[in-house]
């Protein structure tokens, strides 16, 4: 009677740690499927270790440049197996090697990271207005300072008119606009009006920028700026040593352009993988897309990793694969198989192998936090020191301003001068 040698190794949900034991109760979604299956075609299996017979570890099979098959799908070729226990992706290179079934489920491509960190770190002196508002405010100061200025530059040149420009120079910055009573005026009132309205947008926005939930910084949402972080080198892909990219054509070439850059780093055991992701990897899986919640969500209960789906990735069906002689054998599978898909759905989710995705929530819970004296109270007297340093600046600026003038209209001023001219005439 035939005996079908089954390949399987150790994967999370689809086969569980007993998976080759015909005694275990639980072997995993995978394999329950097909033990299913073979009970109902009444033909003899034997399920193998790979890992443990072969060292094969975590390959299904990649096409090496001379064109034999490494992993699992290599073993079909050698004969060492009859068929792969573990449903896996559909495509053309696959389907010149091995024979597939009926699809049994439908598979999406996503990235696998760490989980992100917030995006807000309370910084609610600064970060109260954008960027954009913070230089308006500095023009806008600079350009009242500059009109005031220019009032100033026509007062002295009108009761001035012959005054050298180097004196004129001197004179406008310790020249106030009291004498233009209506510009004076004006001016002073737009200056009242514009820094009470920003006074109270300002306290309005820092409240509620206290207030508002943590959001967290999501480093990428689409395979393009994934890519596009890989190249500046923010962060780099993670794969095992076979593992291969899936992309469509259009974007296939971005793939090498981003590793040419950037290169891969590879691990042969998961643990190897986990770190590498922990400490900046972007790792690429497929998952049951019927599992996935959104855009993004938690990988498994632990929530230690995040899983972020590109809407746009491509989708691949995965299926059970036998060696190319078991024609026959793929057709009575695939009857049986047709019987059993209907409950694919309820085992997959069954016995607590797999469940829908945790969905991850992109702001915090309970946003309000307690003002700090490490935080909070650092950034009012870090502010304040940058605002005093400003002033000592501008008032040491003051003092050498009234130092020159003064020095010019002094004894020593017109000694210094008469002393230079005669120099001058003499060289």
């Amino acid at each position: 009677m035939t005996n079908i040698r089954i390949g399987a190794f150790p994967l999370e949900k689809d086969a569980q740690t007993c998976f080759e034991l015909p005694s275990c109760k639980h072997p995993g979604a995978e394999v329950e499927i097909l033990k299913m299956v073979f009970r109902l075609i009444g033909v003899n299996y034997t399920v193998i270790d790979v890992w443990k017979e072969f060292g094969e570890v975590y390959d299904f099979g990649a096409k090496q440049a001379d064109g034999n098959w490494s992993g699992m799908i290599g073993l079909l070729q050698k004969d060492k197996l009859d068929m792969i226990g573990l449903s896996m992706r559909i495509s053309t290179d696959r389907e010149e090697a091995v024979l597939f079934s009926y699809p049994t489920r439908v598979f999406q491509s996503v990235f696998v990271i760490a989980p992100p960190t917030f995006t807000c770190t309370r910084q609610f002196i600064f970060n109260a207005f954008s960027r954009t508002v913070w230089l308006f405010i500095v023009f806008f100061v600079i350009l009242l300072y500059l009109s005031d200025l220019l009032i100033n530059y026509f007062k002295l040149k009108g009761v001035h008119p012959d005054k050298p420009y180097h004196r004129l120079f001197l004179d406008l910055f310790s020249t106030s606009i009291s004498l233009y009573n209506i510009s004076a005026r004006v001016l002073l009132l737009v200056i009242l009006i514009t820094t009470f309205l920003l006074s109270q947008l300002y306290q309005t926005d820092m409240y509620a920028y206290l207030s508002a939930p943590l959001t967290f910084a999501i480093p990428f949402r689409t395979t393009k700026e994934a890519l596009d972080v890989v190249e500046k080198k923010k962060m780099y892909f993670a794969a095992y040593e076979n593992q291969t990219f899936l992309c469509t054509q259009s974007i296939c070439n971005r793939y090498q352009q981003a590793i040419k850059k950037n290169p891969v780093r590879r691990a042969f055991r998961e643990k190897e993988v986990q770190n590498l992701i922990t400490n900046g990897g972007i790792y690429q899986s497929t998952v049951d897309s019927a599992l996935l919640p959104g855009q993004l969500s938690w990988l498994n209960e632990k929530q230690k990793y995040l899983i972020i789906r590109d809407e746009d990735a491509p989708s691949y069906y995965v299926a059970y694969s036998f060696s190319k002689k078991y024609k026959k054998m793929v057709d009575k599978f695939n009857s049986a198989l047709i019987e059993v898909l209907p409950a694919v759905s309820l085992i997959t989710t069954g016995h607590g192998y797999n469940t829908r995705k945790i969905p991850f929530e992109i702001r915090t819970t309970n946003p309000r936090s307690p003002l700090s004296i490490n935080n909070h109270l650092w950034q009012l007297f870090r502010s304040f020191i940058i605002s005093s340093s400003v002033c000592l600046i501008v008032f040491g600026l003051e003092v050498l301003f009234h130092f020159l003038r003064s020095f010019r209209f002094s004894k020593s001023y017109s000694l210094a001068l008469f002393i230079s001219l005669n120099f001058l005439t003499v060289l």
